[in-house]
């Protein structure tokens, strides 16, 4: 099974590591877009579209094989009415987040050009969701904060351990799911987590999949674990 990057912001990448620190009080869900989305009767492949005429043959679609999303009555066939899943239970994601590398690297180890050991710290890098700042000497050797789609999986240092995924529309998420993605302040005007929960996607997506455009979306829950796929890997 292919091991995947997943993006975070900060936020969610300190709520991932509360989630460490302390099981059961940060994050262990996510949800993202589905790619295929449903257009004025149209999708990108067809595939929701096909799903909605399933529906009206009174398919029901909560088994996910091989990457798809089936009807329950025909989980294994080669139905015509299918959703592709990015997702998939026992894979496992290497989290991208803000970073930078050390202006100290050293390179005398002769493991490679970046590795656990060539900084004198636990990781290879420097990452913004710990409050880090740039100082004087960091400037001075040209260093800067580097998007998140740019960190290499050398530099990740949260491993997720899918557990579970399935397909929804966003509005579907329960009160026990939106406090799973990691929601820890509720504001005056929220009735619940899943209200904050609705106001922290729009924060991150409103632009492409507002809260109120109830898209399709896969929510996966994971065991994160604060350490580099790949040496979790030889760990294992």
């Amino acid at each position: 099974m292919t091991d995947k990057p997943i993006l975070f912001s900060g936020p969610m990448v300190q709520a991932i590591l509360r989630e460490i620190r302390e099981p059961g009080a940060g994050k262990t869900q996510t949800r993202r877009v589905l790619k295929t989305q449903s257009i004025d009767g149209y999708s990108a492949n067809g595939n929701l579209v096909e799903y909605e005429k399933g529906l009206k043959h009174g398919l029901e679609f909560t088994h996910i094989v091989h990457g798809l999303w089936h009807p329950e009555s025909n989980p294994n066939g080669k139905s015509a009415w299918y959703v592709p899943v990015p997702f998939r239970t026992g894979q496992r994601l290497w989290v991208r987040e803000t970073w930078r590398e050390w202006h100290d690297v050293d390179t005398s180890c002769g493991c490679s050009d970046h590795c656990a050991c060539s900084s004198s710290t636990a990781h290879p890098a420097a990452y913004r969701a710990d409050g880090d700042e740039l100082d004087a000497d960091d400037r001075e050797a040209g260093l800067k904060w580097k998007p998140s789609i740019f960190m290499p999986r050398w530099a990740s240092r949260i491993t997720l351990e899918v557990t579970d995924v399935r397909v929804q529309r966003l509005q579907e998420i329960s009160e026990a799911d939106a406090i799973a993605e990691g929601v820890e302040w509720i504001g005056e005007h929220d009735r619940d987590a899943s209200d904050a929960f609705s106001r922290l996607w729009d924060s991150l997506n409103a632009d492409r999949a507002p809260w109120a455009s109830n898209p399709w979306v896969c929510a996966v829950t994971f065991r994160p674990h604060l350490t580099n796929i790949d040496k979790m890997e030889k760990a294992g």
